[in-house]
């Protein structure tokens, strides 16, 4: 089945009722024929996008398939019937990619939306968009642009009287300050929260600045009665409002504040308080944390047959909602206590408990990424298999009526499948090739992609050596998200250039990280290429990147810098590498000198790849190495330029 056929098929299944779907199955019943209007088909895209809409408040996140096929088939439907693409369109795309974690993708739709709505008058309706936007730059990491456009919206949306988004905004700025580290600036918009909050009688956002309050004055202040105060007044207007899920985590933190003061019978009365309304709402993490806690006041007690009771409970709660957080700190706690007793058995046998947990925490972040990859994979495999399923059935039913139908006609139907016979063989042969050379064009993305993840390893271990937490935290935090981007574009022959773009982007920061910020890079793209049509072989330029970097830049006295330049041109995209590092023929020297015949494997990978997409596709791309020179002659750099074509 052609994509077109696939498209419609499915869009047939959700703009036609399904009474009649069923009767045209059968053969009982025709498609109408009656001419539908411009008007008619905008009515229907917007009856699509209300359905798109309807369907990530039933599913949101746990079904992305659905999501993203109803979403195809919402801009084929525009694109066949030469419909405009509404912004509301874009901004579902946009909050999908949000739910899925695809945060570059995401801003650059809501650039788009935002752009749209720039000549609109719905002053309103922008200020929605930009506070998702924000929420978007705050996944992302860029906490200065976030932190602008909230403070600007923020008062967009008091003036327009657009209460719960101004709200919002506040607590998101408050967030965005204690998220970059600057407590003091946090704790002031958390302290405007309450009061707007309290003005507009909203015991939402009053109950949350309180809470977090608490938690600013007790972890980053250390002022425990204070840190008590906040929590205690949160605590009784939660109680006001029945809000029972405020009230279990208010407890929680009032019991460990109390806890840290010392007064280990009050913490006593709460947990236990706790645990019964943990256990009552079923909110399971809170009692094996709960239980832990208890322990841990009977260990400082002295009380141990206690502390072992409570540990034995924590330990079987957590267990049985496989919280690896709760079970982590327990075992530690539980192998101290064995410890300080002489019981070493028991302490050793909860120590590597603890550890397995520990790293069982550790692989899980890690291993996201690639249970999402192949997660996707799976159910894109069993789409194709039903596709090819229904083509089956569709030919043959078509078959049977066209062979009853031309009967009388058997001598010029005997020419006609000779003739079809002949061609279909051709393009067998002719797919078959296609398929190799993919096939081929697979094997050595498989090459690049380990020679890459081999590089990276190399800087986490080297963190891991100095002992710099924070560092190898940072670095396997981006490694394991460019890790998932890798996954999800080596499953396609080409990818959008924004999906290029992302991974790039993570690829840069890391090198960054990994050098100290020994240079610095810009990426400039121009305007006409479309990065979300246009598409071009994955993992192409970062080779020729990482050759700027390690051969040019870091043996460069003094910071670097690397210039990425993406143009379009009649054909194809250019692209231009530019670094002012040491040049080509110095780096050859260094590498003499150093009695290594090193060779990129990247680039010579990349180099294949460049001759097989030529062959596959008959096109003609190149690549062109220049060495700069400064003004007084000398060596001033590298330029590396790529001729891209623009691929189906």
């Amino acid at each position: 089945m052609t994509n077109t056929g696939a498209f419609l098929f499915i869009l047939l299944l959700y703009v036609l009722p399904f009474q009649v779907l069923q009767e045209i199955a059968a053969g009982g019943r025709t498609l109408p024929q009656t001419e539908t209007t411009r008007e008619d088909k905008g009515a229907q895209l917007n009856a699509l996008i209300s359905r798109i809409r309807q369907q990530m408040k039933i599913s949101g996140k746990t079904d992305a398939d659905t999501l993203h096929q109803m979403l195809s088939v919402a801009y084929h439907f525009a694109k066949e019937n030469d419909l405009n693409i509404p912004y509301q369109l874009e901004w579902l795309k946009a909050e999908i990619a949000l739910q899925n974690g695809n945060y570059y993708l995401a801003g650059a739709t809501m650039e788009k939306v935002i752009k749209v709505l720039e000549t609109s008058e719905d002053q309103k309706e922008m200020v929605r968009a930009v506070n998702l936007y924000t929420k978007i730059l705050f996944r992302q990491g860029e906490f200065s642009k976030a932190i602008s456009l909230s403070q600007t919206n923020m008062k967009r949306a008091k003036d327009l009287g657009m209460t719960n988004i101004f709200l919002e905004s506040m607590n998101r700025l408050a967030d965005l300050y204690k998220t970059a580290g600057d407590t003091r600036e946090s704790k002031q918009y958390y302290f405007i929260l309450l009061d707007d909050a309290a003005a507009e009688k909203d015991t939402f956002w009053m109950t949350e600045a309180l809470f977090r309050l608490g938690e600013i004055t007790g972890k980053a202040d250390g002022n425990l009665i204070e840190a008590r105060r906040f929590f205690s007044a949160c605590l009784k207007l939660a109680e006001q409002v029945a809000d029972t899920n405020r009230i279990c985590w208010v407890l929680n933190h009032l019991a460990w504040n109390l806890y840290l003061q010392d007064k280990k019978d009050s913490a006593l009365i709460l947990y236990r308080e706790l645990i019964s309304l943990a256990t009552r709402f079923r909110q399971k993490t809170l009692v094996a944390n709960a239980l832990g806690n208890i322990g841990t006041i009977y260990r400082d007690k002295k009380e141990f047959l206690k502390a072992e009771k409570f540990y034995s409970k924590s330990i079987e709660a957590a267990n049985e909602i496989r919280s690896l957080t709760n079970l982590q700190w327990i075992h530690l706690d539980a192998s101290d206590m064995y410890k300080s007793l002489g019981d070493y058995e028991k302490a050793y046998y909860h120590y590597v408990q603890y550890k397995l947990c520990n790293d069982s925490l550790k692989k899980a972040g890690f291993d996201t990424g690639l249970a999402e990859a192949r997660m996707k994979y799976e159910v894109d495999q069993q789409q194709k298999e039903l596709e090819v399923l229904s083509l089956k059935l569709s030919q043959q039913k078509w078959f049977t009526y066209a062979s009853a139908a031309l009967v009388i006609l058997i001598i010029l139907v005997g020419l006609l499948l000779i003739r079809q016979f002949r061609l279909s063989a051709r393009r067998r042969i002719s797919e078959m090739n296609r398929k190799i050379a993919e096939i081929t064009q697979a094997n050595l993305r498989q090459q690049m992609n380990p020679h890459f993840i081999f590089n990276t390893l190399n800087s986490i271990q080297y963190y891991m050596y100095q002992h710099d937490k924070v560092a190898t935290n940072t670095y396997l935090t981006k490694f394991s998200s460019l890790i998932r981007k890798i996954l999800d574009n080596s499953r396609h022959t080409s990818i959008p250039v924004a999906d290029e773009l992302e991974a790039l982007h993570l690829y840069l920061e890391l090198e960054k990280l990994r050098f100290k910020d020994k240079f610095t890079y810009q990426i400039e793209l121009d305007q006409e290429i479309d990065t979300l049509q246009y598409r071009i072989p994955t993992m192409l330029i970062q080779p020729y990147v990482e050759n700027a970097i390690c051969h040019g830049l870091v043996n460069k006295e003094g910071p670097g810098h690397v210039h990425i330049s993406f143009a379009m041109e009649t054909g194809f995209i250019s692209c231009i590498i530019e670094d002012n590092g040491i040049g080509r023929e110095a780096a050859r020297e260094i590498n003499r000198q150093k009695s290594s015949n090193h060779n990129s494997l990247g680039t010579r990978i990349t180099q294949s790849r460049l001759d097989l997409v030529n062959t596959l596709y008959g096109t003609s791309l190149k690549v062109t190495c220049t060495d700069l020179k400064d003004t007084t002659g000398q060596p001033g750099g590298t330029r590396v330029e790529i001729h891209i074509p623009i691929m189906a």
